[in-house]
């Protein structure tokens, strides 16, 4: 019954943080297009040729097809640019927030 109970308490981490995910991806492409979104953020999207690599998280997948038709939410650089540009690449990890938003980490 102890090694139960020590067995639950392990495992209950990760049953908490898999309950806030929402999708995840690592991503490596070519932008290619730009908008601006919102004030705090501009929007890249990318199409299916100029994916170099993607992997969906295995435990909060991410499918590739809501990427394509979503686009990828940017920060701003100095409160008003856009760090990419048309042809540029993007690296890292591609979030989904509970609104539905898709974010570039």
């Amino acid at each position: 019954m102890k090694k139960l109970a020590v067995f639950a308490l392990l495992l209950s981490p990760f049953g908490l943080a898999q309950a806030n995910c929402l999708g995840e991806a690592q991503i490596i492409a070519k932008v290619s297009e730009v908008t601006n979104y919102s004030i705090t953020t501009c929007k890249v999207a990318i199409d299916s040729s100029s994916i170099k690599h993607y992997s969906s998280s295995m435990t909060c997948p991410l499918d590739i097809d809501e990427v394509l038709a979503n686009g990828i939410s940017v920060g701003y650089i100095n409160g008003h640019d856009c760090p990419v540009g048309r042809g540029d690449s993007i690296s890292g990890i591609v979030v989904k927030d509970a609104r539905g938003n898709l974010y570039l980490e």
